[in-house]
């Protein structure tokens, strides 16, 4: 009787247990598919504005799209990033962007969207990544609020639309992330191996720009890693070789190159990548001495450094005329038509938004505050509430971790970005996005935990809430036309939630379970509204500025009309047309003196086009005995002169005393020619030199 007792009890118990089990099970399916929708929906905001009428933007930057319209014409050019279809000089980055750019041409052929498709989709793949880097410590909502925010960040919208190196930096650093974090929680050498190699990648994206988070790194796995200490200071050891091997990989084949088999290293002084890693592209960036001029600071590094030097022979270009000496690589001609290439230079004077360097540079700099910090007082609040639930004893866990990776990123970025003197632009900013982002969605998770907890940290949400909506009106004030309808909507919103949320903690347990989350709900959407405002004006431009690419009511303006310089070719079709009836047996269209006046006749034209110092007219890769070899080996006959040769004035000299000037109503009906003077000035006027022989 006691056993069919128990066994009718277990059989009643199981009857009961089995559906509730069922039961969770069900409502966990249901949790994980509206968290996958909610995701689904946020990545698709992120593409739509990436890729909204993304074609208006033409070849974008034309000076990376030039040099890629090269690398499609053999290995020689792809592996030396060459700007020029002759491999004379290269570009001022390491390749690796422009190599998944140049692949992407080569697998749908060459054009715009070719070019600018692989950038927005890196922009969607971070928000991925961003979302399950924070959701993984700090759950969904944490997870969910900071891919929103990214997705809406405004300067990495306009990042994303053009074909600039930065988004892929920010991907390839967000990878770094999770495999740092990962290394980090479970004492993996593997994992900290990856994420080294992956900042050594990085390098080859940007440079020295990437190894700004290695401090980060490395502090983040010296005090958390669960290994014993002299294990952790091995492997940090050991991931350093690792690191090194990786970033120095390209740089080191190219220096073992001889520097007649290669091109001009573009951007530096003497024909060094080190020289450009350090000068132009590192430590210059901060000092103010980027090196860029002939006569400038070289940081010590003597003319004749590394391989060629100043005025050294460079036989990249073709050696006998009409044809190019490396194997085929499949090229093809770019269509006609202008890209958008309008790149110039910043610097801590406050030229094209950047502000004046200094420790409050980011916030009230020129355009730098709405390019990014929208939303900061919630991270700033969100931070300290996000730290008072932490665990006080070591060692350090996970979510810890977690908040040193993002606080040491958005430092180390952050402190950089403030104490730059030289050259310095709005669009840098992409970087400080995704930590940003990752602390809005940390903080405000951890400030929703403590609103329901109660205590005094039930009041840290309505004050960052309210704290923000001061914020962006603040930012706002700078632009009338933009705040006399943004202000009310994005102030209303934070003071109506943040005295809601006040007033639901007061009220009783009841109100505040029942309408406290569609207050914060109500607030978090009215204070996306000015980064969404300031992220949809990129999609609205057309073209946008793809060499400068800026968010907010600057992006909505011609170049010209909004400050930039116009570093574009104005030609009426004479030029070209021209040229191409003379320079049968030519390899060049013709030469000119920097890369900002070359890239769109090369696009339009679909020939090569030399750009005899460089993309600032300042490098030294030519020198007059080269020119005339060139001209001797029919390699290029025509010289357009412009503006200044960055001190170099030999060229010009030589090319006056050796050329013939073309009457002008011979190749502009208008008898001139729209060119901007080189990095040194001069007049928008140019000239024409025919130098074959009579």
């Amino acid at each position: 009787m006691i056993a069919t007792d128990r066994q009718t009890t277990a059989t009643t118990s199981g009857s009961i247990a089995q559906p509730r089990r069922t039961g969770l099970a069900v409502s966990a399916v249901r949790g994980r598919a509206l968290e996958m929708a909610a995701l689904a929906l946020i990545l698709a905001l992120a593409a739509w504005l990436n890729v909204w009428e993304i074609s208006r933007n033409g070849f974008g930057n034309t000076y990376y799209s030039v040099a890629v319209q090269s690398m499609l014409r053999n290995w020689h050019n792809f592996f030396f990033a060459s700007y020029d279809a002759g491999g004379f000089i290269s570009v001022d980055k390491p390749p690796v962007a422009l190599w998944i750019q140049a692949i992407s041409a080569k697998i749908f052929g060459f054009s715009g969207i070719s070019l600018l498709l692989p950038e927005a989709m890196a922009g969607v793949a971070s928000v991925a990544v961003l979302y399950f880097l924070v959701k993984r410590y700090f759950g969904p909502l944490a997870g969910f609020i900071a891919a929103l925010v990214l997705a809406l960040t405004p300067v990495a919208v306009a990042v994303e639309r053009t074909n600039g190196v930065d988004t892929w930096l920010m991907l390839t650093i967000l990878l770094a992330a999770w495999a740092m974090s990962t290394a980090t929680e479970k004492g993996r050498f593997a994992m900290l191996a990856l994420a080294l190699a992956l900042v050594g990648v990085a390098f080859n994206i940007k440079m020295l720009a990437a190894f700004v988070i290695l401090p980060t790194f490395y502090l983040l796995y010296l005090i958390a890693a669960p290994r014993k200490w002299y294990i952790r200071v091995l492997h940090l050891a050991l991931g350093s070789l690792i690191v090194f091997s990786v970033a120095l990989s390209w740089p080191v084949a190219v220096q073992l190159t001889p520097a007649a088999d290669r091109p001009w290293v573009g951007g530096s002084q003497t024909n060094s990548v080190l020289d450009l890693a350090l000068n132009y592209n590192g430590l210059g960036r901060v000092d103010g001495q980027e090196g860029i001029g002939v006569g400038g600071s070289n940081r010590g590094f003597p003319r004749g450094f590394g391989n060629g030097g100043f005025g050294n022979r460079n036989s990249g270009a073709p050696s006998s005329g009409g044809t190019s000496p490396f194997p085929s690589f499949g090229g093809t001609q770019a269509p006609g038509g202008f890209g958008s290439g309008n790149r110039g230079f910043g610097s801590s004077s406050g030229l094209f938004g950047a502000g004046v360097a200094g420790p409050l540079r980011l916030f009230f700099g020129g355009e730098l505050a709405g390019q990014w910090s929208w939303l900061f007082p919630l991270a700033l609040v969100g931070l300290l509430a996000a730290v008072q639930s932490l665990r006080r004893k070591l060692p350090v866990e996970r979510r810890g971790q977690a908040l040193i990776l993002w606080v040491g990123w958005l430092i180390s970025y952050g402190a950089i970005f403030s104490a730059a003197e030289g050259i310095f632009h709005p669009y840098y900013l992409i970087m400080l996005a995704p930590p940003t982002a990752a602390l809005v969605g940390i903080g405000v998770a951890a400030m929703w935990s403590a609103y329901r907890a109660g205590g005094w940290q039930a009041r840290l949400l309505p004050v960052a809430l309210l704290a923000t909506a001061l914020w962006q009106n603040n930012v706002l004030m700078g632009y009338p036309s933009w705040s006399h309808w943004l202000i009310p909507m994005t102030l209303g919103a934070g003071v109506l939630s943040a005295a809601a949320l006040f007033a639901g903690r007061i009220g009783g347990e009841r109100l505040w379970q029942r309408w406290a989350p569609g207050f914060l709900a109500a607030g978090i959407m009215g204070l996306v509204l000015s980064p969404l405002a300031w992220a949809a004006m990129p999609v609205a431009a057309a073209p946008a500025n793809a060499s400068l690419p800026i968010a907010g009511p600057s992006a909505l303006y011609p170049p010209d009309s909004a400050g930039w310089t116009s570093l574009g070719v104005w030609d009426d079709g004479g030029l070209i047309s021209y040229l191409k009836a003379k320079n049968a047996g030519y390899y060049y269209l013709l030469g000119v003196t920097n890369a900002q006046q070359s890239s769109s006749l090369a696009l339009e034209s679909g020939e090569p086009v030399l750009a005899m110092a460089g993309f600032m007219g300042t490098d030294p890769a030519l020198t007059p005995q080269k020119l005339a070899e060139m001209v001797a080996g029919k390699q290029i006959r025509f010289i357009l002169l412009s503006g200044s040769m960055g001190g170099n004035g030999s060229i010009s000299s030589w090319v006056q005393g050796n050329c013939s000037a073309v009457d002008p109503s011979l190749w502009a009906s208008s008898g001139r020619l729209g060119l901007p003077g080189g990095a040194g000035g001069g007049a928008r006027g140019a000239r024409l030199y025919d130098c074959a022989a009579p």
